[in-house]
């Protein structure tokens, strides 16, 4: 293996790769470490990068300097190429064929593991680039566990509420008065009896037993042994977000509330215009 062309005069890049090492040093152990050089285009990251590799690539059983990964990532099949350009560059073959990206991911998490290796990736600037590149450690390290179990209870052991990615079920929903079912459960529902809100649906212009069936077959709500509706919390919160947001500065126009003060601030408005009105009526008709 070659050393990379680190520049044609890196001048001052000597002591600031040493940091770089000094660091790896201090935090070697068993387990993959990540290290990541952060700051402004042309600060010279990937020139600290490209020295420190060459002092240290020989360390490892495997080795591979990934460069330009934002510009491939956006090409048509950027994101495979990167895939098979790493997985050949650490077997020094390219026989191993990854077939599609997720595919890809497993092949490079079990791959990986099996030697001690030095990966480089360069101009990353997504973490879904991290996440498809580099496998993932699934175990915090001791000091971060009591975190973890945290942000793991809050999301209620739903792990695609991590990535934000909670919408998509909603966004599949091809018929849009699942949609509004979804909505009034999220609002209004939630924790009573399923009869009862098909009853209150139905009266709305709803196919409800449908509606739900859809929703439950979608797991946006549950039903549980009394019949009671069930939802998940951040299932729920997203629903209400989803409504805010159409009219985030006009509670008054929006079609559902939920928050107790928004509703009596929209009520109190609408009294004294109502009241407004009947005076406005009555005076006229007293000059009449």
């Amino acid at each position: 293996m070659k050393e990379l062309f680190v520049a044609n005069h890196p001048v001052g890049v000597e002591s600031r790769v040493e940091e770089v090492i000094q660091l790896l040093k201090d935090q070697q152990q068993e387990n993959p470490l990540l290290l990541g050089i952060w700051g402004m285009g042309g600060s010279g990251k990937t020139t600290i990068a490209k020295a420190v590799y060459n002092k240290i690539f020989r360390e490892f059983e495997g080795r591979c300097f990934l460069l330009n990964i934002r510009e491939v990532w956006d090409q048509d099949n950027g994101i495979l190429h990167l895939q098979q350009q790493l997985l050949s560059a650490i077997y020094k073959t390219t026989k191993i064929k990854i077939e599609n990206t997720e595919s890809g991911k497993s092949i490079l998490e079990r791959r990986l593991g099996q030697k001690r290796i030095l990966l480089v990736l360069d101009d990353v600037d997504k973490l879904e680039q991290l996440n498809s590149l580099a496998a993932s450690q699934p175990c915090p390290k001791e000091e971060f566990a009591s975190l973890a179990n945290e942000v793991a209870s809050y999301c209620e052991r739903l792990p695609l509420a991590l990535e934000k990615k909670l919408k998509i079920s909603f966004d599949g929903l091809s018929d849009d008065r699942n949609r509004e079912i979804f909505l009034d459960v999220a609002f209004f529902f939630i924790g009573m009896d399923k009869n009862d809100v098909t009853d209150i649906l139905n009266g709305c212009g709803h196919s409800a037993e449908i509606g739900i069936n859809v929703l439950m077959e979608r797991c946006l709500i549950t039903v549980d042994t009394k019949g009671k509706l069930g939802m998940h919390g951040l299932l729920r919160d997203m629903g209400r977000e989803i409504i805010r947001e159409s009219l985030p500065m006009k509670p008054e126009e929006r079609s559902r509330l939920w928050n107790s003060d928004e509703v009596l601030n929209v009520l109190s408005k609408d009294m004294v215009r109502i009241s407004s009105m009947f005076s406005n009526s009555y005076n006229n008709n007293d000059i009449l």
